[in-house]
């Protein structure tokens, strides 16, 4: 008879499935983000669901398009480069009765990005204007040495995006026009971690050492599970645009929930000594014949669906004097939509739950512009982004998130051909981070990061 493994396969693929959507430090709250424009961004997004600056009023508020008095094109890049440094303080594995991980004990797994986006707004008459906008709302890429104390957890992840949204505006009135927009979102998703072969051949044979054949927590006899999946979703934006008063302009604009069923393959790399490791003396049987005989970490499709949360933007922008402008922004996202995620399997075996418990965030954001020259126009903005993690216990190695505090400095020049350039620096620090989390397996990931990001932006707007 085959040893049991007691270690149940659907826990080890929905821990690792689901913490592939974990929080993304180096962008926005969880992990959305807020980089769309190069102009907005050089003032925090104070403001850019009322401005209608440049193209990114097909993202941010539709019902801005009728604002435009000639065909506009707005492209921009940002480089993001996060250092999300790990420091351990006694992470733990049920497997050596307490003992800490062997493994690196301090690491930084941030990965930079590059995040584009391209906009296009086209006025049919001064009351009906028409838009299309590619962009990047969601995503997060880590990588850690393979060795890492957090390996259970992670090695490797990315989660990518891509968002096409047409729009259309129309002018109810000389102070109200309104927006509305359609959206086809691609998601796709990678990512590793290691998996603890000397804790599944302890418990095939209730032999704390395994006859010495491997080693629990021993990176040597690790083996490795990486998840591929994509999906397609698709939503909807509503706005509202109010010229409150001749100097004063208020927009109020809704992005729904978007529904990925993420479809996916699970492939798993045992080592040589899980393989070869002998688990029933009598017989000969090995512990990869036992995982073999019995399905265990063998390679399947896995899938889930995941709800990318809605978001409600409160903007406000004031021309205090003919140079100056003060705008502000409150932002509201669902993210307990992310309550908890179900994992299917394709041999049948029964569903898994993975908790998230995450909570509803909101971002708030101040900022100005000043036109110093009739062609140089500079930027600044604070804003205050909640992270939607509960505690230490909740939060997620995949790039750990906490609340943020934004510094940004921008600035924008009108050449005489329709050309606008703009270019942004913002800092963003972050509450440093403390985990402790545990995995399926038992694993416990202790410890501290020490978290901060860079943005650099660049954009132009052209209206031809």
């Amino acid at each position: 008879m085959q040893p049991s493994i007691r270690i149940p396969r659907i826990h080890v693929l929905a821990s690792a499935v689901a913490m592939a959507l974990a929080p993304g430090a180096a962008f926005g709250s969880g992990f959305a983000l807020s980089q769309q424009s190069a102009k907005e961004q050089g003032s925090a997004y104070a403001g850019a669901a009322a401005s209608a600056r440049d193209g990114s009023a097909v993202w941010f508020n539709p019902a801005g398009m009728v604002h435009f008095d000639r065909p506009t094109a707005t492209a921009g890049v940002h480089g993001i480069y996060p250092q999300n440094h790990f420091q351990n303080d006694g992470s733990t594995s049920p497997y050596l009765g307490g003992q800490e991980i062997p493994g690196r004990n301090s690491n930084d797994g941030a990965t930079s990005a590059i995040v584009p986006q391209l906009f296009y707004i086209h006025p049919v008459n001064d009351d009906l204007a028409y838009g299309i906008g590619i962009n990047v709302p969601f995503g997060l890429g880590s990588e850690y040495e393979e060795d890492w104390v957090g390996r259970y957890h992670t090695v490797e992840s990315e989660l990518q995006t891509v968002n096409i949204n047409p729009s259309m505006a129309y002018r109810h009135s000389d102070r109200i026009s309104l927006g509305i927009g359609f959206n086809v979102q691609y998601a796709s998703a990678t990512l590793r971690n290691k998996i603890d072969g000397g804790a599944i051949c302890q418990q095939a044979t209730a032999d704390p050492t395994c006859s010495g054949q491997v080693s629990p927590s021993d990176p040597d006899d690790d083996s490795e599970l990486e998840l591929d999946g994509d999906s397609w979703a698709f939503g909807v934006n509503l706005g509202v645009l109010a010229q409150v008063t001749e100097r004063t302009r208020v927009g109020l604009a809704y992005r729904s929930e978007m529904r990925h069923n993420l479809d996916g393959e699970a492939s798993f790399e045992r080592s040589d000594s899980v393989n070869n490791a002998v688990v029933n003396p009598a017989t000969g049987l090995t512990l990869g014949g036992a995982l073999d005989g019995q399905g265990q970490f063998t390679d399947q499709d896995a899938s889930t669906q995941v709800i990318l949360p809605e978001t409600v933007m409160l903007s406000a922008v004031h021309e205090t004097t003919s140079r100056l402008n003060l705008m502000g922004d409150i932002s509201w996202t669902r993210w307990s939509r992310l309550d908890e995620l179900v994992f299917t399997f394709e041999d049948g075996q029964p569903e898994a739950v993975e908790e998230f418990d995450w909570q509803d965030t909101y971002r708030y954001s101040v900022g100005l512009t000043y036109d110093l020259l009739p062609s140089l126009q500079l930027r600044t903005g604070l804003a205050y982004d909640e992270a939607p993690v509960r505690n230490e216990k909740k939060r997620s190695p995949r790039v750990p998130d906490n609340d943020r505090t934004w510094y940004t400095l921008g600035l924008g020049y009108k050449m005489n051909n329709g050309l606008e350039l703009d270019a942004a620096f913002t800092y963003i620090a972050i509450d440093d981070p403390e985990i402790e989390n545990t995995n399926s397996q038992g694993h416990t990931l202790i410890g501290e990061y020490d978290s901060e990001v860079s943005i650099f932006s660049v954009g132009g707007t052209w209206r031809f």
